[in-house]
């Protein structure tokens, strides 16, 4: 190829081949005329990469090894997605540690606080971490350890119905406690930034998935749009 710059020109010559560590590319170039003192001069050879060069400031600098590809957008999106999410669950984990619950079970405490009662599968359609699934067996570990009541209500006995205990209520005051402390610092860190974008993104994502319409039932009744059924 020959670059046209004033005052001089260029002509540089490109083979490839091929070689032990990769992919070897010499760079021959020469020039016309008095080139300036920036721009080199000679022979240039590297492996496992090219070389650029703009004809406009005579730098050349070599570029990302060849073979190692760049990460997309919906990849970058995925893993922060998938980062925020362990980063989170770690925090709120070291947090409901001395309650000895996981976070998990603080969600279905949380939901029946503010729900009860709630019969298992009417929990279920509330519930993100076991959205799609039964939450039978995490209910069972939390009556268990005497946090959740099962009652078969008088006006109708074709149903079980879920409560909290006292013990379970005390534990859920506690968990709102520091919800609200994760809750402040996502606040601290998001300020300045536009999350109303941010979460129409997370929202139309989820939208026809179980866990997004688990979580839209919630945002309903949070937000008294509907009953959230």
């Amino acid at each position: 190829m020959t670059w046209h710059v004033p005052g001089f020109r260029e002509t540089s010559t490109w083979r490839l081949a091929p070689d032990g560590d990769g992919i070897m590319v010499t760079h021959e170039f020469s020039h016309e005329g008095p080139p300036p003192a920036s721009s080199p001069t000679g022979t240039a050879v590297a492996r496992n990469c090219v070389w650029t060069a703009s004809p406009h400031t005579r730098r050349y600098e070599p570029a990302r090894p060849a073979g190692r590809r760049r990460m997309r957008p919906a990849e970058e999106i995925r893993y922060l997605v998938l980062a925020a999410q362990r980063e989170g669950s770690r925090l709120l984990d070291r947090a409901l540690r001395p309650l000895g619950i996981t976070d998990a079970q603080a969600e279905v405490i949380r939901v029946l606080q503010d729900r009860q009662p709630l019969t298992l599968s009417g929990l279920g359609d509330l519930l993100i971490c076991e959205s799609g699934n039964s939450p039978s067996r995490l209910v069972a570990r939390l009556v268990d350890a005497g946090l959740v009541r099962r009652q078969i209500p008088e006006h109708d006995r074709r149903h079980v119905e879920l409560t909290l205990t006292d013990v379970g209520a005390e534990i859920a005051e506690r968990i709102l406690l520091i919800e609200e402390d994760l809750y402040r610092m996502i606040d601290a860190l998001s300020e300045g930034h536009d999350t109303g974008r941010l979460t129409a993104f997370l929202r139309a994502f989820v939208a026809d998935l179980p866990a997004g319409r688990a979580f839209e039932r919630r945002r309903r009744r949070a937000h008294g749009d509907g009953d959230g059924t």
